[in-house]
């Protein structure tokens, strides 16, 4: 499949059944690097460095408990990404993570972040899977809020 074809955060809505998404997800946990290997978008690749440069980057990213694997490949591939280790957080609810702007693709955690911070900046990164959700302050990368 192709990323494009993911049109829902939740891809057993979209390109497998729920048991195919079982398969996949066995396949994650029982295969050690799967995660420490996943691509990134490009445009994050020269974005971040210069983010830096004027602001502290948080990486609020999701755990997922089933998988014994992720959070630690998860971890190895921020820092290779040059996250501190002190700089990521594992959080469900990302509503729970204070910040002045939060960035994310999945469009539920932006509407709960920004509930929970009227005033401060909830950015929708915009992706396939969010495309159907009406949020005014998004952009298609990071490269955008440069």
């Amino acid at each position: 499949h192709w990323v494009d074809e993911i049109t829902d955060f939740d891809f057993r809505k979209c390109i497998c059944t729920a048991e195919e998404a079982k398969r996949v997800w066995a396949f994650i946990s029982n295969t050690p690097n799967t995660v420490a290997r996943m691509g990134q978008y490009r445009d994050n690749v020269h974005a971040l460095p210069r983010l830096r440069q004027t602001n502290r980057i948080v990486c609020v990213t999701s755990p997922r408990w089933h998988c014994p694997n992720w959070m630690y490949e998860r971890v190895q591939w921020l820092v290779r990404r040059n996250f501190k280790t002190t700089d990521i957080v594992f959080c469900q609810d990302k509503s729970l993570v204070q910040g002045d702007i939060f960035i994310d693709d999945n469009f539920h955690n932006v509407v709960s972040w920004q509930a929970k911070h009227p005033f401060c900046r909830a950015v929708l990164l915009s992706r396939p899977w969010n495309a159907a959700f009406e949020w005014a302050d998004r952009v298609d990368s990071l490269d955008s809020l440069l």
